[in-house]
């Protein structure tokens, strides 16, 4: 008999694992109707979203977990609809009035920029009902939506082909639905809402925004940065070409490296002997560094086969992409499946050394590629290798503390 705590991971691994499906199984469709350009105008909005997304609740949604009671989540969660609301229309005229300059900055149309903030708010929005679900053990919501997102932005992305902007009106249409499917499952209750009580709990998670939210910040940059980049200094078609090659190698991390993932944090979080705890640690990164080797490897040499196949001619350069990442992809999911074991050894400082290590190297690296006219080549090339880097770095500095653990 599986555990309670096994079968709550299984509910929300199962929506993520099914989302992933959905998405990658509609991608040779969604390639075929769509041009590269219009890709990489969606993979810039959804970077340039997510970051924004955090700004807007601040992290406050991770406070859900450290209030007690029903009501002060609810009142939290009220709070925060607020203020993401408020911020979302602060940003909204200041994206209005800058539409131009920042359309022809991030090589995106003036309609796709202004949609960016909206995408913001919803992603926000949906990140703070599915860690409110969470919170109240409503796993089996949390799961279906996302399930729900993937499918009707899938949906919406096929059904809109005929418009300019289809894929990105589908990726807010699937924010907003599975918004309005999270609210309605974790809608508020006949509770007294004072605008007292509700400023009081909110000051409860300012923690979260003065520590959670420059990390968050820091580590969603570092993974968003690329596109954006990719977009300012190139254009749209290699924004698109990146970000069909990040769903393809993006696939395992999330469908295999999760799983592991997932399984190796509540067996250390249990394990109450320091040598088991190592004996998983080392058990860990030998089978996911195996099963990392097995894919990639195979995947690198029949790059050019499957692209023709499954996406069409036109993307062929992104069997060249693929190439040139996956060493970077190959060490986030052999070594980010154990990445979360600093945390667990309450080494967060050390864990925030790494990600504003990280980010400074990419943002170094990124005006280097600007000042010297860098290739999308030689800019993906140098990018997977400084990713590469830091990941053995991370390794490097998660192996210290697990030795003198083992050794104690």
């Amino acid at each position: 008999m599986l555990s309670p705590f096994i079968k709550r991971v299984l509910t929300l691994l199962s929506g993520s694992v099914l989302a992933q499906v959905i998405t990658l199984a509609l991608t040779p469709l969604l390639a075929r109707l769509y041009s590269k350009e219009a890709f990489g105008e969606l993979g810039i909005l959804m970077s340039c979203s997510a970051v924004l997304a955090i700004l807007f609740t601040g992290k406050l949604e991770l406070s859900f977990f450290n209030l007690r009671s029903q009501v002060q989540r609810q009142r939290m969660k009220l709070g925060v609809v607020f203020i993401a609301l408020l911020m979302g229309l602060l940003f909204l005229p200041i994206f209005f009035i800058f539409k131009s300059d920042i359309a022809n900055t991030l090589n995106i149309s003036v309609v796709a920029a202004l949609l960016i903030p909206v995408a913001a708010l919803f992603l926000a929005y949906f990140n703070l009902f599915t860690n409110f679900a969470i919170s109240v053990q409503d796993f089996s919501s949390a799961s279906r939506a996302k399930v729900a997102r993937a499918i009707t932005q899938g949906a919406a992305q096929s059904a809109a082909f005929v418009l300019p902007l289809g894929l990105i009106i589908g990726e807010v249409f699937g924010r907003i639905y599975a918004c309005g499917y999270l609210l309605y499952k974790t809608k508020i209750e006949n509770i007294a809402f004072s605008k007292r009580k509700v400023l009081a709990t909110l000051r409860k998670g300012k923690p979260f925004v003065k520590y959670t939210t420059p990390a968050s910040l820091l580590n969603t940059f570092s993974m968003q940065m690329p596109t954006i980049f990719i977009g300012i200094n190139y254009d749209a078609a290699s924004a698109g070409l990146f970000l069909m090659t990040q769903r393809i190698l993006a696939a395992p991390t999330a469908l295999i490296g999760q799983a592991l993932s997932q399984v190796y944090n509540s067996e250390f979080a249990h394990s109450d002997l320091n040598t088991a705890k190592w004996r998983l640690f080392r058990a860990t990164l030998v089978k996911s560094s195996a099963l990392s080797l097995l894919f990639f490897s195979t995947l690198a040499i029949t790059a050019p086969y499957l692209v023709t196949t499954f996406l069409g001619d036109k993307w062929l350069s992104v069997a060249d992409f693929i190439l040139l990442l996956t060493p970077m992809f190959f060490c986030q999911l052999s070594i980010g499946v154990i990445s979360n074991t600093l945390n667990m050894l309450e080494k967060n400082k050390v864990m925030m050394f790494w990600d504003a290590f990280r980010g400074s190297g990419i943002i170094l690296f990124a005006i280097a590629t600007t000042t010297q006219h860098f290739t999308i080549s030689t800019f993906l090339l140098g990018y997977s290798a400084i990713m590469v880097f830091n990941y053995l770095v991370l390794l490097a500095l998660t192996l210290t503390p697990m030795k003198a653990l083992k050794d104690l």
